[in-house]
């Protein structure tokens, strides 16, 4: 991570207010902090995607107290302002990228994966919203939170020779035209005559 958790809201740091990290949620164990989010409040943070293949975002949600109209609501954003939603008090514009709603009374959390591989930038931010949670028993709890990065291909190996449609080799004793060369982002060749 790039930066530490933003408050969009608030601005009251993470031990009070409407977004804040506590050891809120009995349905793990207890003893352990989490993320608590609720009426209407959101926080945002950046991570360095560039280089990477691939990039999943992975956490653990519950909801408690949630109505129907009631969700946790998952933006993402690169360059500050690419997405097409405005979030109340959040820089930019986001895309939702996921959505999990109420009416729940989670007893433990569920986990979940979304893909983030169309937003590998320098500064990839992800937000999550409690949309509505506005009454006093409503909270949502994320804990886990990660990014998993997939390795980008290694470079093309230097000294490769550009292949023909007349290129051939040698297979025992015969030559041996080229007509189809395969290559993976592996760099695994494959020849078929």
């Amino acid at each position: 991570w790039s930066n530490d958790w933003q408050e969009t809201v608030e601005a009251d740091g993470a031990g009070g207010g409407n977004a804040q990290v506590q050891d809120g949620f009995s349905g793990d164990g207890g003893g352990n902090t989490e993320l608590k989010l609720k009426n209407g409040n959101s926080v945002w943070r950046e991570a360095d995607l560039s280089g990477a293949a691939s990039a999943t975002l992975s956490f653990d949600y519950a909801r408690v107290g949630l109505e129907a109209d009631d969700h946790l609501v998952v933006y993402a954003q690169t360059g500050g302002d690419t997405g097409g939603v405005g979030v109340p008090g959040a820089p930019g514009a986001w895309d939702e990228i996921g959505r999990f709603s109420g009416a729940a009374d989670d007893a433990a959390y569920l986990s979940t994966t979304i893909d983030l591989s169309g937003y590998l930038a320098t500064d990839t931010r992800v937000l999550f919203y409690a949309e509505g949670a506005s009454q006093g028993d409503d909270n949502i709890f994320a804990d886990n939170v990660r990014i998993d990065l997939g390795a980008a291909p290694a470079n093309s190996p230097t000294g490769a020779t550009n292949l023909t449609s007349t290129s051939s080799y040698t297979e025992g004793d015969a030559n041996v035209a080229i007509t189809d060369i395969v290559v993976s982002d592996a760099f695994f060749l494959s020849r078929r005559r």
